[in-house]
């Protein structure tokens, strides 16, 4: 073969590799995978992902019968909300999905059996515990099961959980003056009708169902 030639096709390997390498640099969802081949990103066929805020949870799977698409679904942590694809999307379209649940360079990819488990640890909660008469309206992260093991101790009344909400120090101080009328001590509130009601509208609310 005359070296022209030989020179020309190596030329044109270079091109279609460099070609190749930068349409899947410039790949909406190339930011996800800052660590992976292109050969391993073609084999993909599912991947999960979370918010760096631990508040929004998506888990993505490759249709069966449309190569380059994915089925999708959302969680939203706060709101309890899920979204679930009614038809695969292509990789476009998950990257701007990831746009409107708070920007794609702020969701990571992580396994997704850990997702809901991670992000229910590290939420804020406002949680509302019973003994007796008594309802202590407070704040902690992740459950309040821990809480009621350290309030037990010395308590005359067996402490149970009724109800917890998504909230932070704001929403814990909110309800607190809320219901000001019906304090006793610190954050322990006499179990009147009216806050009584309002804990029975949040069981619908509880994050912990």
């Amino acid at each position: 073969m005359p070296p022209g030639n030989s020179h020309t096709g190596a030329v044109h390997r270079w091109r279609l590799k460099l070609s190749q390498k930068q349409e899947y640099e410039t790949h909406p969802l190339c930011a996800l995978f800052p660590r992976i081949t292109e050969s391993e990103f073609s084999a993909l066929r599912s991947f999960s992902c979370i918010r760096r805020d631990r508040l929004g949870i998506a888990d993505f799977r490759a249709a069966d019968d449309e190569s380059g698409y994915w089925h999708f679904s959302i969680f939203d942590v706060p709101s309890k909300q899920q979204v679930k694809s009614l038809r695969p999307i292509a990789g476009v379209g998950v990257a701007l999905l990831l746009d409107q649940y708070g920007g794609r360079s702020e969701w990571v990819l992580t396994t997704s059996a850990e997702n809901k488990r991670q992000a229910m640890r590290e939420r804020d909660i406002v949680y509302f515990l019973q003994a007796g008469p008594f309802i202590k309206i407070g704040k902690t992260i992740g459950c309040a099961t821990n809480r009621v093991a350290q309030l037990q101790t010395g308590c005359p009344f067996p402490i149970k959980i009724i109800s917890t909400i998504n909230g932070d120090r704001s929403v814990e101080s909110g309800l607190h003056r809320r219901f000001s009328k019906c304090r006793a001590h610190g954050e322990w509130f006499h179990a009147t009708p009216e806050l009584m009601d309002y804990i029975n509208k949040t069981k619908d609310l509880d994050v912990l169902k």
